[in-house]
């Protein structure tokens, strides 16, 4: 069923802000596919609507679990879990697999709607059954994309922290695709600096040069093992 949808939605959470956002987008006549580590919500969402429906038991922070899901054809995202820090990966994961996507997240706690623009998300919205409803909308209507400064993450598990490649580094000239950061280190390039200009989200294109400076996501002690794995 997943690999026939195009331009769909992939919504992450079948939790109370889910069951809204999918409610809506079954009165919207949507296609889209369902992400959630708990079977046991799929499956409520499941037999409430009594339709078949698309979805992926697995972690949406994971590349190869947004690519089962169609990432790079579907037209948005919805992610709607509890906690905003794993929302913010996955959006980065998101918009990192397709640039052109809209993207609307959750969010829990005011303060991290700055970190979640940064992230990429398109919108961020507050409340439960007022966001699942809007979110919704906000994919087939979207607003434009406001564009943010870059902000810091704070003494939070995860964080946002600024690493320069020097000379010597074992990935000058490897392209971040080749890298496989998320996969092996857990940690994401969010933006680069390049002789003064800022690069935002580098795709997997992007190869990485002498004195280039990465803005890596992760917790600390998967950015210190990329680090010392990239001598930087």
């Amino acid at each position: 069923m997943i690999s026939k949808l195009k331009d769909h939605i992939i919504v992450v959470g079948a939790g109370k802000t889910g069951q809204y956002v999918i409610g809506e987008l079954i009165r919207e006549k949507e296609n889209f596919v369902i992400i959630d580590l708990n079977e046991e919500n799929i499956n409520k969402v499941v037999e409430g609507y009594n339709i078949s429906i698309p979805y992926i038991v697995g972690d949406a922070a994971e590349e190869d679990i947004l690519l089962e899901a169609g990432v790079t054809k579907a037209k948005a995202l919805i992610t709607t879990l509890p906690e905003d820090h794993v929302n913010v990966f996955v959006v980065l994961s998101a918009r990192t697999l397709n640039p052109t996507m809209t993207i609307i997240s959750k969010v829990s706690d005011v303060a991290s709607i700055r970190k979640l623009i940064y992230a990429g998300a398109t919108t961020v919205v507050a409340a439960a059954e007022i966001a699942g409803t809007r979110m919704a909308r906000l994919t087939t209507r979207p607003d434009s994309v406001n564009f943010l400064d870059l902000f810091a993450f704070g003494n939070e598990s995860y964080r946002i922290e600024e690493v320069k490649i020097p000379p010597k580094s074992s990935i000058i000239s490897k392209k971040l695709s080749e890298l496989q950061l998320s996969k092996k280190f857990r940690i994401m390039v969010v933006a680069a600096l390049r002789k003064g200009e800022n690069i935002f989200g580098p795709d997997g294109d992007f190869e990485i040069l002498e004195d280039d400076s990465l803005m890596i996501l992760g917790r600390k002690e998967d950015i210190e093992e990329f680090k010392e794995f990239a001598k930087l």
